[in-house]
């Protein structure tokens, strides 16, 4: 989004800056344990059913 607001391109200091890839490349493994946990979580309190729960851990 911040790109579209600029009329002219960013330089390289500023990509790196603004860029947050390497970041989500550091907390990727995180961020999907977590999911998992939390569907879980969800079906242990019968809110998802254990086919829903199987087509999210489904690889």
């Amino acid at each position: 989004m911040y790109r579209s607001r600029l009329d002219q391109n960013l330089g390289k200091q500023t990509l790196d800056y603004v860029s947050s890839i390497s970041d989500d490349s550091e907390i990727a493994f995180y961020d999907i344990i977590g999911s998992q946990a939390h569907a879980i979580m969800l079906y242990e309190n019968k809110i998802i059913t254990k086919l829903e729960i199987k087509k999210f851990f489904k690889r």
